[in-house]
């Protein structure tokens, strides 16, 4: 009784986050300030999404992109990614810069045309097969679509992780 009570390791900090749906979170990082950046996908368009370069929900399930303050009491920016078929985020990482990239899956289930946000002039504007992997890169602040490509032959591809160099490889 005369030793302190140590719980290791210490909490800073937890909260909700999302619509009124299912919201799954797949990866988090943070950055240098302790602001925590997330991804993963949900299928609400009450998920709360704003100061992003898209804030409107789109169909069936979209991946979504979200900075939190390093206090976790308020939302920085958050966007939408994906199209009318279902979009989902399964890594995250930040460049020098803080840009934010991102990777996951596209899936094509055959609802309208194949509707994935690719931007021009990128490496895959074309879903090979039911689901492709894609990597995008997201400005620091949130509002621009930098870039987003689609990686897949004719079988189905995921990226699960990617990593960015000081040379802004990924």
């Amino acid at each position: 009784e005369t030793q302190p009570l140590i719980i290791d390791p210490i909490l800073e900090y937890a909260t909700f986050l999302g619509g009124q749906e299912d919201d799954l979170i797949h990866a988090a990082t943070t950055d240098a300030d302790g602001n925590a950046y997330l991804t993963g996908s949900t299928d609400c368009f009450t998920y709360p999404a704003r100061n992003g370069f898209d804030t409107t929900f789109d169909r069936n399930l979209d991946a979504v992109i979200t900075k939190l303050n390093p206090e976790g009491t308020a939302i920085v920016f958050s966007t939408f990614l994906g199209g009318d078929n279902s979009e989902a985020g399964y890594a995250i990482t930040l460049d020098g810069d803080r840009n934010v990239y991102v990777a996951g899956e596209a899936e094509d289930t055959g609802v309208g045309g194949f509707d994935f946000p690719t931007t021009p002039g990128v490496l895959d504007d074309t879903i090979g097969g039911v689901c492709d992997a894609w990597i995008a890169k997201i400005s620091a602040t949130g509002g621009t679509l930098e870039f987003a490509t689609l990686l897949g032959g004719a079988r189905d591809e995921i990226a699960n992780a990617l990593r960015v160099d000081a040379a802004g490889n990924i």
